[in-house]
């Protein structure tokens, strides 16, 4: 939904319900906003008047009809009845080409266009910027607030939910919003000192303190939606974010049992799919969703106390949501690809890259084998050349050099170069994905590849390319360092999979060198362990034949 703003002459009577502008004019607007009149969705039309003469009046607004272009020039229609808004015209024109310096549409001393379209995002910032209320905490406004990341001091700002009811602040939604935004901050499990969210009793009161928060959040959202309704997708996207992020984070630490977590997804879901309903181009909405379904679905719906009815009930769902969840991913890069307007392209450029890595991971992931698996194809037991590894090694390698190329300026080729490593790390700061979780995938479809020519016709020359591609990518997977300030993630399961790809070139011993260092570690995880005793079986056997 877009708000179009109209800025008048103060020859333009109120009475009127019509609006053009010229020729020339009409040309600058549609060079700036040509997309979204294009695909123009709008309720409201604000406008004020500008001009030397023009008078320090008031903001106004009024019901949009429609927008055309009639003989070349833009012609605008909207209710007759018009709504004094308590801006003063001077204020608010000096606070929109603020807006639109910051976010790139002009640059500073630039005219601004008449006619402008602002979504409901922009439309919030401009409201925020307006309001110059000082408010409780050391005098500070809510925008300082929020640049300073201040969300408890944002939060207190409410006082208790009985003292807002029963106050002015209780039918502003603008400001309940901000408030419910701030006590969604204050909700993430991260909150919590990693140590103490393993103990099961340490954790329960601060546990408890973050569902108080995200409860408070959830309150205010609905109350958003009662009084402005306007609004409405805004708020109920902000209701599913509080489920998506509870579900990641428990998923991640653990925190939650398996009923809690599912019926959050399924929270998560209604809201988001509630939002689509309204406006299906959306593209954060389309990726998380898409996100959720593909990439989380496995982990909400497997549960080792299910008994065989609800494992094989649990795998159909899985199964459904996967399917689903590409579909979404799919069109959150076909709408911003249909984008236009470079600052569209901009906020929402991480949502695109990330919807093509989650797309190639998924697809890479469904080729990458068990350790039976594994193990069978190396002793000769199994072929893995079924149309069923093809089309998803195929899908995996599509994705993934897609979201490669975007992020690295060059096409996959460009890894296999001699100085792939230095420039990789000079293009850091273009990435959203983690260069090293990219790299590892291209290994796993690489070595995918590989297995699925080995023991065919295909060249062992061919072969061979397929194994030393895969080799590079899990080097310079395991040398580079992350994106990521202070991530500590091990990379232990990188070195497992090379593991795995020197095993089935026949490299032994290699395969035990890089895993001998974990086989008196604690902690280590069973298939590293299963992989060297493999590899060290089968070095062991080959010196003895």
């Amino acid at each position: 939904m877009h708000y179009i703003i109209l800025r008048v002459f103060d020859d333009f009577s109120l009475n009127s319900n019509v609006y053009q502008i010229s020729k020339e004019n009409t040309k600058i607007v549609i060079d700036m906003f040509g997309d979204i009149i294009r695909n123009l969705k709008a309720k409201w039309v604000v406008l004020y008047y500008i001009g030397k003469y023009a008078s320090d009046t008031n903001v106004y607004c009024c019901s949009f009809k429609r927008l055309s272009i009639v003989n070349g020039r833009l012609r605008i229609e909207f209710e007759n009845k018009k709504k004094e808004l308590k801006h003063k015209n001077s204020e608010f024109n000096a606070e929109l080409y603020g807006l639109l310096v910051r976010n790139g549409v002009i640059k500073k001393d630039d005219r601004m266009p008449y006619m402008i379209f602002l979504d409901e995002n922009d439309r919030s910032n401009l409201n925020r910027s307006l309001n110059k209320t000082k408010i409780m905490k050391n005098d500070k406004t809510i925008e300082e607030l929020k640049r300073e990341n201040d969300w408890e001091g944002l939060y207190n700002t409410l006082g208790s939910l009985e003292e807002a009811r029963n106050s002015e602040k209780w039918n502003d939604a603008e400001y309940l919003s901000e408030v419910a935004f701030a006590a969604t901050q204050l909700g993430f499990l991260g909150k919590i000192d990693k140590k103490i969210l393993k103990d099961k009793e340490k954790r329960k009161e601060p546990l408890e303190k973050l569902a108080e928060y995200r409860e408070t959040a959830e309150i205010l959202y609905k109350r958003c939606i009662e009084i402005d309704k306007d609004n409405e997708v805004r708020y109920l996207d902000g209701l599913g974010f509080i489920k998506y992020q509870y579900v990641l984070d428990c998923l991640n630490y653990r925190a939650d049992n398996s009923q809690n977590i599912k019926e959050s997804f399924f929270e998560a879901e209604r809201y988001y799919k509630e939002v689509l309903k309204r406006d299906e181009s959306r593209i954060k909405n389309l990726y998380r969703l898409g996100y959720l379904y593909v990439d989380k679905s496995k982990m909400v719906f497997r549960n080792q106390e299910d008994n065989n009815q609800n494992v094989d009930l649990n795998k159909n769902y899985v199964i459904k949501y996967q399917k689903e969840g590409v579909e979404y991913l799919l069109s959150a890069i076909k709408v911003y690809e249909a984008m236009k307007d470079e600052y569209e392209r901009k906020k929402f450029r991480n949502e695109y890259l990330k919807s093509y890595y989650t797309l190639g991971s998924y697809y890479a992931d469904k080729v990458k084998l068990d350790f039976n698996k594994f193990r069978n194809l190396v002793n000769g037991n199994g072929n893995i050349s079924s149309n069923y590894y093809k089309d998803n090694i195929k899908k995996a390698y599509t994705y993934l050099s897609k979201c490669f190329e975007l992020q690295y300026g060059e096409g996959v080729e460009s890894i296999f170069n001699e100085n792939f490593e230095y420039k990789i790390r000079e293009t850091y700061k273009n990435w959203t994905n983690e260069p090293i979780e990219v790299l590892y995938w291209f290994g796993i479809t690489y070595m995918g590849m590989y297995i699925c020519n080995r023991g065919t016709n295909v060249p062992r020359e061919e072969q061979q390319k397929y194994v030393q591609r895969s080799k590079a990518c899990f080097e310079y997977a395991i040398k580079l360092n992350w994106v990521e300030v202070n991530k500590k993630t091990p990379k232990n399961y990188i070195e497992e999979k090379l593991a795995r790809l020197y095993i089935l070139n026949g490299e032994y011993d290699k395969a035990v060198k890089l895993l001998e260092k974990y086989k008196d570690k604690k902690g280590v995880q069973d298939y590293i362990i299963n992989t060297f005793n493999f590899a060290k079986w089968l070095a062991d056997n080959k010196k003895i034949s």
